[in-house]
């Protein structure tokens, strides 16, 4: 076996191993942690599931528990541009102004080596070679434990019964995002079935912070909570009194006051970060319970500083060129719904590229009001729906729509910009595949001012 010696040689590895399994049970992750002696069993976590919202509520969270003092490892996927910013640690005695960062090029050849070599001892014993993901995890608390966090904050990557992830055995804080329709093959086809797969993270006598749904998706969560001798509890949106943008020293921010007086503000600007913080931040009042202390200064201070790349993320104005990771009918009703928020009735110039296995009608659907021109692109995965494809459906749902496909993402974006005025608004959507292309090229990292 050859040493890797560079970081491409350790991405190329781990981007070699099989992405699925079938999976009935978390046996044989189990078995491949045990191998690895168990380094997550010592960690402190958060853990978050749900369809949407989920990055975001971790990087709520993450800057909430780095601004009180933790050393906190914060594990999301996929990534936008960089492999390594799926495995980070936040803390203020690395940098006091940048606390962030990913794990760097030693740590992770070693750690991939090590898993590497164990995973060889493995299969050698007869077992199952993990999944891309598994062996992905598993690094990532390999390198919390050795950099001694804290606290660890874990989104999960599908579902969340059978999610590799969820050999966490005693979580601080479930935290469950909005339920919505998206991986359905895996998942089920309606709701409840959606949110068994969910509430299947909830273990016994923990907290669990659930954001609001039908009744009966609820009753899921209720009897899971009931069955393991949890606390459930629902977050309550009535109490956000108003919501505005507001500017401090050059930084647009948007304001969230709440009906017991308090204030939140974030740099985030869409319409559903307003539900994503109110659940980040009971979900920090909810650790208060546990010994965490976030303090009411530092819980303000980092929902405030949050930021989360390719999620309604500016990168251009004149014309603005918006990207977000919308991936799903409910992703994408909730991107048009903070475009209007915005930008009223204004029409917008889409980016639109998405994989097969979503319900791409439905996603279509809620755009096309708002669409000005579509140019399809094919996003860079095995699942992507061909462009040319995408625009025939689009054809065929509305046969008005101006819509070209483009061959590749860059001319996507080049033929948008070519045919948008400084006035017009530029939105590229549908998969998180493709929109780092995009951010890369505009190689940017702030919002813009609204």
């Amino acid at each position: 076996m050859n040493t890797i010696k560079t970081i491409d040689d350790a991405i190329n590895y781990i981007h070699s191993i099989n992405v699925f399994r079938d999976r009935t049970s978390l046996e044989k992750v189990e078995i491949f942690m045990e191998y690895l002696n168990n380094p997550h069993e010592n960690l402190k976590c958060v853990h978050i599931t749900g369809t949407n919202g989920k990055g975001s509520c971790v990087y709520y969270i993450s800057n909430a528990l780095v601004k009180s003092g933790y050393r906190v490892g914060i594990y999301t996927s996929p990534f936008i541009e960089n492999f390594t910013e799926r495995i980070r640690i936040g803390d203020l005695k690395h940098d006091a102004d940048n606390p962030i960062y990913e794990i760097g090029a030693e740590d992770l050849i070693y750690f991939t080596n090590y898993v590497r070599g164990v995973i060889e001892k493995m299969v050698s014993d007869g077992k199952s070679h993990p999944t891309q993901f598994e062996v992905v995890f598993a690094i990532a608390v390999l390198y919390f434990a050795k950099k001694g966090c804290d606290i660890c904050v874990i989104e999960v990557g599908m579902g969340g019964r059978l999610d590799a992830t969820n050999v966490i055995k005693n979580p601080l804080l479930c935290v469950i995002t909005k339920i919505g329709y998206d991986h359905m093959k895996y998942l089920g086809d309606t709701l409840p079935k959606i949110a068994n797969e969910k509430a299947g993270i909830i273990k016994e006598n923990c907290d669990v912070l659930l954001h609001p749904c039908e009744d009966d998706v609820l009753e899921v969560f209720k009897n899971k909570c009931i069955e393991t001798k949890s606390k459930l509890f629902v977050t309550d949106f009535e109490n956000i009194d108003r919501a505005s943008f507001v500017n401090e020293n050059g930084i647009s921010y948007q304001s969230i006051c709440l009906k017991d007086g308090s204030e939140f503000k974030t740099r985030m600007p869409a319409k559903y970060q307003i539900y994503n913080m109110i659940m980040s931040i009971n979900a920090c009042l909810l650790l208060r319970n546990h010994g965490i202390n976030i303090d009411d200064i530092s819980l303000y201070e980092g929902i405030r500083g949050t930021v989360w790349p390719g999620r309604f993320e500016c990168v251009n104005t004149s014309p603005d060129v918006w990207i977000d990771g919308a991936h799903n009918d409910d992703g994408m009703q909730s991107l048009c719904e903070s475009l209007e928020y915005i930008y009223g009735n204004k029409k917008i110039i889409f980016i639109l590229g998405i994989l097969s296995e979503k319900e791409i009608s439905k996603m279509v659907g809620h755009i096309l009001p708002y669409a000005k021109k579509i140019f399809t692109v094919t996003p860079p995965s095995p699942k992507a729906m061909d462009g040319e494809k995408l625009r025939e459906l689009i054809l065929s749902i509305d046969s008005n729509v101006d819509v070209n496909n483009c061959d590749t993402i860059m001319q996507g974006l080049n033929n948008a910009m070519e045919y948008a005025d400084e006035r017009d608004v530029i939105c590229a959507c549908g998969s998180l595949y493709y929109i780092g292309e995009i951010r890369k090229y505009f190689n940017t990292g702030y919002f813009r001012d609204l």
